[in-house]
């Protein structure tokens, strides 16, 4: 999802552009395109005015948390009669223990031990006690707001990221209510309650489950140092548009054994005018390019890539998407590449790649996921125009293609019934015999609105796919960005994850009653789901539908999220979750 989009629906949150005034800040660089902000005391919008003021009032709290000393203003956040418990609740629960991470919680903690500014000042410094006296990351985000004549009721969510005095990394997740008394324009802190609190500590020093290592796997090559290292901005400023060159950042990449040495390695996508990189792992754990001996340093705008074997013969093929299709290049063994067949999608733009063999006939056919339709998109920015934006059915059309042998390839699409509900925004796939009856299913996630949970079947012994996301629960009418399946629960059946975005702005704006104060309840809803976040769906059984469990297994909060995965991180035998999150970070990394 691309930032104009995103001040769309800022837009249609405030009332429309109308109803706000916009100022001229400077242009996405590269691309000509201001980013306007909006004045919310423009529109009326009381609501926004107050999560602004309380915000900055809270930096001197951000300030003491970061640095784990008594910031100037702290106590003068506070009312005379403030009441208010500890930030690090007294009580606290262990939830969870391994040989290395152990999680703490606590639920409500609404009672009045602290009183007044100093009080104020205690609460708060009773979350850094025990902590090092190095740098903390503090994030602060406001996803409620209530007003009235006299008070402003705000909900707040928290990361703290540290280090404990005895060196082990902390996080702590929170979630506040604070009530606010208001005279005139001055605001000050009556009331605070720590509504749920979970921390999670490393139980050794030897650090955290996972560790970065670019710089040492990759850091040293080249292809790493003159190219990747750099972001778009420092390409924006360089290289002219017009080759391709995309400010969104929609690229993936590849994991699998190109060489055949038996070691995985790692294909980048890139935006055009940047070529695609192939990095070969070596013994010694590092990883060194060879996209353009490979014969794989594709200049085309490439956003999603496959290594898959598609013609049996024991190594790994590889299919990129680009602009026009799919290039499907065969490996001869030893990581060289040879393309054996372009398959142009007429219709639109595909993003990502998902590969099963869904007719049983012994070979790995293609699904591809596409984003926007032909004509549909800026040289320089994706400006898809999602109609309705809640529920757009405007975008490109998802292509499935048979593997035939020898290379061939056919569209079979609509043969098999997966053009139903088929205009949606996708940006993602994932395969999986949900429902256990010996044949593949298919989930796609879409932004702007509902998913597809196509279920196979056989009519007549044909293969057919009947969309069945309404009827089995699984709709998720959001921001969808990825899909993954796995059984979270070890039930034996598979449950789905879809990532969405999670948005601070809408969550207190879409809840509003003054927000599109003239639209059914069924339009509002479907504006506060959009910025809820993540979605679990717990598979109960053949015939028996999805359940949705997000809010109780915890996992909605996934940020602005893109990928995700189930994986068993720890050898515990369950099955764990990673999200992939962020967005186009520029010089004020607070600004999303």
């Amino acid at each position: 999802m691309w930032r104009v989009p995103l001040l769309s629906f800022i837009a249609i949150l405030l009332g429309g552009p109308s109803a706000v005034a916009q100022t001229s800040p400077p242009a996405v660089p590269g691309t000509g395109i201001a980013t306007p902000r909006y004045d919310p005391s423009h529109g009326g919008w009381d609501s926004e005015q107050a999560a602004e003021v309380t915000s900055s009032r809270l930096e001197a709290l951000k300030e003491t948390l970061a640095s784990g000393t008594q910031a100037a203003g702290l106590e003068g956040i506070a009312a005379h009669n403030f009441r208010g418990a500890p930030l690090r609740p007294t009580k606290r629960d262990q939830a969870y223990i391994d040989d290395v991470l152990q999680v703490h919680r606590a639920g409500r903690d609404a009672s009045d031990k602290l009183h007044g500014p100093s009080g104020w000042t205690q609460a708060v410094l009773s979350l850094t006690k025990g902590l090092s006296t190095g740098p903390l990351n503090v994030k602060f985000k406001t996803v409620g707001v209530e007003t009235s004549a006299t008070r402003v009721e705000t909900r707040l969510e928290i990361r703290l990221d540290g280090e404990t005095s005895d060196g082990k990394d902390l996080q702590v997740n929170s979630t506040w209510s604070c009530s606010w008394k208001r005279t005139g324009t001055s605001l000050a802190l009556e009331r605070f309650i720590v509504d749920d609190y979970e921390e999670v500590i490393t139980t050794s020093t030897r650090g955290a489950l996972f560790t970065e290592a670019t710089a040492t796997v990759v850091g040293r090559d080249p292809a790493f140092q003159n190219q990747l290292a750099h972001g778009l901005d420092h390409w924006l400023a360089r290289l002219d548009t017009r080759v391709g060159l995309k400010v969104g950042g929609w690229n993936g990449l590849a994991v699998g054994d190109a060489n055949g040495d038996g070691m995985e390695d790692l294909y980048v996508c890139q935006s055009g005018g940047l070529p695609n990189r192939l990095f070969l792992a070596r013994a010694d754990g590092t990883a060194g390019d060879v996209a353009t001996a490979a014969g794989v340093d594709w200049l085309e705008t490439s956003r999603g890539a496959l290594f898959i074997d598609l013609d049996n013969d024991g190594d790994q093929d590889l299919v990129v998407s680009v602009a026009e299709g799919l290039v499907i290049q065969e490996n001869d063994g030893s990581g060289r590449f040879t393309v054996r067949s372009a398959e142009v999608l007429p219709f639109a733009v595909p993003y990502s790649l998902a590969a099963a063999d869904y007719d049983q006939d012994g070979d790995l056919d293609i699904f591809a996921a596409c984003y926007d339709r032909r004509g549909h998109v800026d040289r320089n920015v994706a400006l898809a125009r999602p109609v309705p934006y809640q529920d757009a059915t405007n975008g490109g059309r998802n292509s499935l293609l048979r593997n035939d042998g020898e290379f061939r390839f056919r569209h079979v699409t609509q043969r098999v019934g997966l053009d139903a509900n088929n205009t949606r925004y996708s940006y993602a796939a994932a395969w999986a015999d949900y429902d256990r009856d010996g044949d593949l299913d298919l989930y796609v996630a879409n932004d702007f609105g509902r998913n597809n949970l196509y279920r196979q079947d056989k009519v007549r012994d044909q293969i057919r796919f009947t969309d069945v996301a309404e009827s089995s629960g699984t709709l998720d009418i959001a921001a969808g960005m990825s899909a993954a399946w796995g059984d979270y629960d070890n039930d034996g059946f598979f449950d789905i994850y879809v990532s969405n975005m999670f948005s601070s702005a809408g969550n207190r704006i879409a809840k509003q009653a003054r927000f599109l104060a003239n639209e059914d309840t069924t339009t509002r809803d479907l504006f506060v789901r959009h910025a809820r976040g993540n979605s679990l769906f717990h598979n109960l059984g053949p015939g028996k539908g999805f359940e949705d469990v997000s809010v109780s297994a915890a996992v909605t909060q996934g940020r602005w999220a893109w990928g995700s995965a189930f994986a068993d991180f720890n050898n515990d035998g369950w099955q764990d979750l990673i999200v992939a999150n962020g967005f186009i970070t520029q010089e004020d990394t607070g600004d999303l």
